[in-house]
């Protein structure tokens, strides 16, 4: 049996076995570096998800970078401490004010702070309703200029007028009364407040206001008061107008369902024709007591009486 194993291996032709052995020898090495290959690379979610890791990582590393790097040259130096506050507007109550709330004050940090908070949490104050805007500008390296601008108002609320609001309909606290300044009075306005803005026909009779005060109407058409309640001569949505002189006049025009331009029209038309009525009972010596501006055909038609 020996013999006949020896001579089978005799048989086969030289190098038959190194080769055969070399075969086996490749293709294990191919197939380790095959499986090598579907081992290492990641899947495309991973490469993405490794992608967006790195990304984040590198935006942290800038974000505290340029933290670090903003405290250094800014927030943490002494160069940019305020030494010039510079206040328009407000007075000591409102530098107060900023002092006690947000620490803006000589000596504080320049940079310390966020402006646009500091813009909206002072405006969103009923007690500051009376700013119509602020201006905070740093001004390098040491001062602050805050730069406040107040609103102008037109009417006061009722006739205490502790109340006031301005062309926008916005109502804010005044200073005392306002001698001179009509006054509002109807529904809707009893519940206002600070901060708040005016209903629908409060905001028509500032209107009417406005457009005396634009067209040169206000010396002869003296408003002291305008009363919203609607109904008075036969529409539900006509004022009626005290002037000096102890004279009612109750005003409408079509505004509703028109474009805004027309209405202005018709409303300053109406306007200037009860300026040249009250001129001409005062030509003829003859004191007015109520006036009907609430008819389309007023020119033709104006129903008035007289005191005398």
């Amino acid at each position: 049996m020996s013999s006949t194993r020896f001579e089978s291996d005799a048989a086969a032709p030289r190098g038959w076995w190194r080769g055969r052995r070399r075969r086996r020898n490749e293709a294990l090495r191919v197939s380790l570096r095959a499986s090598g290959r579907r081992g290492g690379e990641l899947p495309p979610a991973g490469r993405a998800a490794l992608a967006v890791a790195l990304a984040a990582a590198a935006a942290a590393l800038l974000w505290f970078g340029a933290r670090g790097l903003g405290a250094l040259l800014f927030w943490n130096n002494d160069a940019y401490r305020i030494a010039n506050l510079e206040l328009d507007g407000g007075g000591l109550p409102v530098r107060r004010y900023f002092e006690e709330r947000h620490g803006l004050r000589e000596g504080a940090n320049l940079f310390a702070f966020d402006l646009r908070q500091v813009y909206r949490e002072f405006l969103g104050q009923p007690a500051t309703a009376r700013y119509r805007s602020i201006q905070l500008q740093r001004i390098l390296p040491d001062t602050l200029k805050i730069t406040l601008l107040e609103r102008t108002p037109v009417a006061q609320l009722g006739r205490e007028g502790l109340l006031l609001a301005d062309g926008e309909g916005r109502v804010f606290i005044g200073e005392g009364l306002r001698n001179g300044l009509p006054a509002l009075v109807g529904p809707g306005l009893a519940g206002l407040a600070a901060g708040g803005t005016l209903p629908p026909a409060a905001r028509d009779a500032l209107r009417v206001i406005e457009t005396c005060e634009k067209e040169g109407l206000s010396r002869e058409v003296v408003i002291t008061e305008i009363d919203t309640r609607g109904g008075f001569a036969g529409q539900r949505d006509d004022l009626r107008l005290r002037l000096r002189g102890d004279i009612t006049a109750d005003l409408w025009w079509p505004r509703r369902d028109r474009p805004a331009a027309a209405a202005q029209a018709d409303l300053k038309e109406r306007l200037v024709f009860l300026r040249a009525v009250l001129k001409r009972a005062q030509q003829e010596g003859r004191r007015l007591r109520t006036i009907n501006l609430t008819l389309e055909t007023y020119r033709q038609n104006i129903p008035v009486t007289y005191w005398d």
